[in-house]
């Protein structure tokens, strides 16, 4: 799963350049792909729906982990991680995350 979430992340980096390389600076980049979202309201549905499953997955990776006996930063340190490398690091967590612990710590 681990060579998986560096191929896939590899992948991101080069559509990263090729999409950077396209346009004469970054912002001009930024100002157009966010145009072209604002005036596409499929683009507008299918971002919503993947920021829910994005919120679902949150919540998902901290009550997993926190079953799993993880706190602080191990636990809450998933989240910045998905959100600056998507789904890379979700496969890592998958990957690399204990075995349940049984019974409940308060």
């Amino acid at each position: 799963m681990v060579v998986v979430a560096a191929v896939i992340f590899l992948w991101f980096l080069v559509a990263t350049y090729w999409w950077a390389s396209s346009f004469e600076s970054i912002g001009e980049a930024i100002s157009q792909t966010w145009q072209a979202i604002i005036n596409n309201w499929m683009i507008l549905i299918v971002l919503s729906d993947a920021f829910v499953f994005v919120l679902l997955i949150f919540i998902w990776v901290l009550g997993d982990a926190g079953q799993r006996g993880w706190r602080g930063y191990k636990r809450w340190g998933w989240i910045p991680a998905m959100i600056m490398l998507g789904s890379p690091a979700l496969l890592v967590y998958l990957a690399i995350r204990p075995d349940k612990q049984i019974g409940i710590k308060l």
